[in-house]
């Protein structure tokens, strides 16, 4: 276990099954738009991300909450956020966590519809039982 992290066990949210950090959709119910908030953008489909990068504030939660990273874990992992940037997003995730874990949530439950609406393709041992058919 790395500094900072927990079993899978004891994440405060449901564990990310495969998909890869970060992949969310736009929430269907856009934020409302807040006075300026230093360090975050509010873009026109109601996503916010970090100011002047191509990381979504979701993202900095999820950090925070299913990993249990600190302000200062998250920063030391992602390094091309600023300390300020980093503490900006997660003020602005606590001050809209209804609407952010509607949309984390939302998120999830489309990812698993498209996910189960495509079939399985063939396994590996279909794969290569057809390679050594003639």
């Amino acid at each position: 276990m790395g500094r900072g992290r927990r079993p899978l066990s004891r994440l405060p949210l449901p564990p990310l099954r495969h998909y890869p950090f970060g992949m969310t959709v736009a929430a269907a119910r856009p934020l409302p738009s807040p006075a300026p908030w230093p360090h975050v953008r509010v873009d026109a489909r109601g996503v916010a991300w970090v100011d002047d990068t191509s990381v979504k504030v979701v993202e900095v939660a999820l950090a925070h909450r299913a990993w249990g990273w600190s302000a200062e874990l998250i920063h030391e992992n992602l390094p091309h956020l600023s300390r300020a940037q980093v503490y900006a997003a997660l003020a602005f995730y606590f001050e809209h966590q209804a609407a952010l874990d509607r949309q984390v949530a939302d998120d999830l439950a489309r990812a698993d519809a498209m996910a189960s609406s495509h079939a399985q393709g063939p396994s590996r041992d279909d794969l290569l039982r057809r390679r050594r058919a003639p």
